[in-house]
């Protein structure tokens, strides 16, 4: 019996001892299996967080992108352009005001702050550097992007004559032309017939400044072509980049058919549809129009003009009444030109080209986007 109970009590031993190394090994397995979980689950935390900065950061990005879209376009918005560009104390800077800043908000509750500077080009409104600071919805991330706008010139090649037609040029009446700069006065793909009290001036004695049968205007094909070998571009994208109104004799109106006069936009491009007639002073020295007038024009009354007059083929004639001056040139593709009281066409580049005249859109200039 003795030899029997000490063999159940090995057993029995041998029992627990294989229990509890179950029990250990259970244990451990259990704590592996947590470490295990818990490292699974904190990876996942990790990557999750991650995965929302990337989200948020492409969002402040996609914002502040959206802000330099916006703030091209704004600054291409005559309106807007003519609070954003603004120079009170005469520093050659534009002001930082509130006008030069501007919040914007996204559908996603992202949103930009755009804000425009010519810091680096003192005095020189034709180049303006465009910051955008954008920020995701929960405004944990953000991104701010430069672009560099440049103003295009209306006027791709400005004209060197007071008067330029591509067909024939007949002026009739007391009409004084200067061109003191060029000494072109009158230049013509076809004759240019002149009758009464016509004069030229020039800074050359003897010389009229009248160039006739201009072989450069010959060889252009209609006028088409001839708009836009001044212009770069085509009637219809030139009118898209104006101020278009309708005008019937003196009465003018916008595309809202509301009332409007054409003295009420200084340092604007003007396009004009139907036989119009002027009657007030338009632009000035620092602020001169291009105004192209697809009819007639009749300019009655003492008035001075300071830019661009341009007269398409649907205008046969500029008839003028009293005491008119334009400062700048005049372009006509039939160019027929009447005066019964005084008109001076004098020659003036500075009114014809940036930073003063011939101001178009502004465009992105190539290599300057850059993001922080």
């Amino acid at each position: 019996m003795s030899g029997n109970l000490g063999y159940v009590n090995i057993i029995d031993n041998i029992s627990h001892e294989h229990g509890a190394a179950t029990l250990t090994i259970t244990l451990v397995l259990l704590f592996s299996l947590s470490l295990i979980t818990l490292y699974g689950a904190r990876v996942s935390l990790i990557e999750q967080k991650i995965s929302a900065n990337e989200y948020h950061t492409k969002q402040a990005f996609e914002a502040a992108q959206a802000g330099l879209e916006v703030g091209a376009a704004s600054l291409n918005n005559r309106n807007i352009r003519n609070l954003i560009i603004v120079d009170h104390d005469n520093n050659g800077i534009i002001d930082f005001q509130q006008n030069s800043k501007t919040f914007g908000a996204l559908a996603n509750n992202a949103g930009y702050v755009i804000a425009y500077n010519n810091t680096q080009w003192p005095n020189n409104f034709r180049l303006i550097e465009l910051n955008s600071t954008g920020w995701s919805d929960d405004h944990s991330a953000s991104a701010t992007l430069t672009q560099t706008l440049q103003l295009v010139p209306l006027l791709s090649t400005p004209p060197d004559s007071g008067i330029t037609s591509q067909a024939d040029i007949a002026m009739e009446g007391n009409i004084e032309l200067i061109n003191t700069t060029t000494d072109s006065n009158a230049r013509a793909g076809g004759s240019i017939t002149l009758h009464g009290g016509v004069q030229t001036i020039t800074s050359t004695p003897g010389v009229g400044g009248i160039a006739e049968n201009d072989q450069e205007l010959r060889d252009l094909q209609g006028n088409d072509e001839f708009f836009a070998h001044h212009f770069g571009t085509t009637k219809t994208d030139t009118e898209i980049q104006s101020i278009r109104m309708t005008c019937d004799a003196s009465s003018c109106t916008d595309r809202n058919d509301q009332p409007v006069n054409l003295d009420e936009y200084p340092g604007e491009n003007i396009w004009v549809s139907g036989n119009t007639t002027i009657a007030t002073s338009i632009g000035s020295e620092e602020q001169p129009v291009i105004l192209i007038v697809d009819g007639d024009l009749i300019l009655d009354g003492n008035i001075e003009i300071w830019g661009l007059i341009y007269v398409t083929q649907n205008g046969h004639t500029v008839h003028t009444s009293r005491n008119v001056h334009l400062h700048g040139a005049l372009i006509m593709e039939t160019a027929n030109i009447e005066s019964v009281g005084n008109l001076v066409i004098e020659f003036d580049q500075s009114m014809l080209a940036p930073p003063k005249g011939g101001n178009g859109l502004y465009a992105k200039v190539a290599g300057t986007w850059r993001d922080f």
